[in-house]
């Protein structure tokens, strides 16, 4: 494989898909993500808890809190390229530019595939990671990519962080990058602006009952 194509090639087809899912898997925990060009991000732990990214900023989102907290984008590049990719590994990696220029250490076949082996070692927040990446050699389609602590014996447990390639241009709704008008920064679904009589709230997994007052907020599981 010496002397094939850098990864930065395979990197260039994802950037060509109008649309992508992928799953990002860390800690034991999975979300699905789906990306569209030309920086729409949505990130999804369950359908009530989700991340959408538009450009450089990003919503942080609860529907069980009804709460929608605004941020910068920490996947935003720039506005030519939009999304880092790699980014999505969330592993603390700032700069990739190693692994963009890295060419195939090996060659391997998976599931009937002649497929390319990058691995590199890469600079992260107080230690080092040992990239890899693995993509289809006919057509450069990513498959996966993982990070593992650097010098990690093989086979040596379950990766810190793998992304995988689930679809390319696959039919992804407008509704995935949508922010309801609904939520709030705060998750207030309403305020109280008059009353009558005596009138007590129990705010969710409190055991007190506190007088209302007029401007007071009311929040999901409210009594």
């Amino acid at each position: 494989a010496v002397g094939a194509t850098p990864f930065s090639k395979v990197l260039q087809e994802l950037r060509e898909a109008k649309t992508l899912q992928l799953r990002v898997s860390k800690n034991g925990q999975s979300a699905d993500v789906w990306v569209r060009a030309p920086g729409l991000v949505r990130r999804e732990e369950t359908p009530q808890r989700y991340q959408i990214a538009a450009g450089s900023r990003l919503w942080d989102i609860d529907e069980t809190q009804n709460s929608s907290v605004a941020s910068d984008s920490p996947w935003f590049i720039s506005p030519e390229n939009q999304i880092d990719l790699l980014g999505l590994l969330d592993v603390g990696v700032k700069d990739a530019s190693a692994l963009l220029r890295a060419r195939p250490v090996e060659r391997i076949s998976r599931d009937g595939k002649d497929c390319f082996v990058y691995r590199v070692e890469l600079p992260a927040k107080g230690h080092n990671l040992e990239v890899e990446a693995v993509a289809d050699a006919k057509t450069l389609q990513l498959l996966d990519i993982t990070a593992r602590a650097a010098g990690t014996k093989r086979p040596g447990g379950p990766p810190l962080a793998e992304l995988t390639l689930v679809a390319f241009d696959p039919a992804v709704g407008d509704d995935k990058f949508v922010v309801a008008k609904s939520l709030t920064e705060d998750g207030r679904i309403g305020k109280v602006s008059a009353s009558q009589g005596i009138v007590v709230l129990r705010p969710m997994l409190a055991k007190r009952w506190t007088p209302i007052c007029r401007e007071m907020l009311l929040k999901p599981g409210d009594w």
